[in-house]
């Protein structure tokens, strides 16, 4: 095997792996489930219970096989990642993230392999004593389409749709019961006193 053949073997030797042990341990213990405390948002002192519920609650729009999270009565969609950490899945959160990550470094670095590739190749074409070793052109070629190919391969899911809705309803049942058990915070006001007798300021307090 040649030096080039070496080279373009261990490139995508790299690639692949990364593309195939990482997200087996992204997916290490499916089977349990790990909960964490859910992120509820600030509580607005002036509104109600139900008024800081309807803006807040969380929901989630079903495909076949795919699902968005929106929060609040006007739907503001909300990335997956985000939403399990929200509902307090964060192992869900971390497995997704990985993912994501490994799918981006096949992606971009494939890409980056191929093109360094290409480079090669219109280098070994045109005139001059200085022609870089084919079996490396064609490793860093085929090693880049591979790992391209193998990143669209990583199935980001780690929630089906119905999952996802009951992670949602377990989170709003909680939201609910911990705006109603939040104290509202007093406010204190300074309220200006100005008359022809006296001039001064009266404090006021708000609960």
């Amino acid at each position: 095997m040649s030096r080039g053949t070496r080279w373009g073997t261990l490139l995508f030797g790299v690639m692949l792996a990364v593309g195939t042990l990482a997200p087996s341990a992204a997916h290490a213990g499916d089977d349990k489930e790990t909960w964490s405390e859910p992120l509820f948002p600030p509580v607005n002192p002036d509104a109600s219970p139900a008024d800081n519920f309807v803006l807040e609650f969380l929901g989630v729009i079903r495909g076949e096989n795919e699902w968005r999270a929106y929060r609040g009565k006007y739907r503001d969609f909300i990335d997956q990642e985000d939403f399990l950490m929200m509902v307090g899945r964060k192992d869900l959160a971390d497995k997704l993230r990985t993912s994501r990550r490994t799918a981006a470094i096949l992606k971009y670095g494939g890409g980056a392999m191929a093109l360094v590739g290409l480079v090669l190749l219109w280098k070994d074409t045109t005139p001059g004593d200085s022609h870089p070793p084919a079996a490396l052109t064609a490793g860093l070629l085929i090693g880049g389409l591979a790992s391209y190919l193998v990143s669209l391969s990583i199935d980001g899911r780690v929630a089906t749709p119905a999952e996802a809705e009951s992670y949602a309803d377990r989170y709003n049942q909680a939201l609910k019961n911990h705006l109603e058990t939040t104290p509202k915070t007093g406010t204190v006001a300074f309220i200006p006193i100005i008359s022809q007798e006296s001039r001064g300021l009266s404090l006021a307090f708000t609960f």
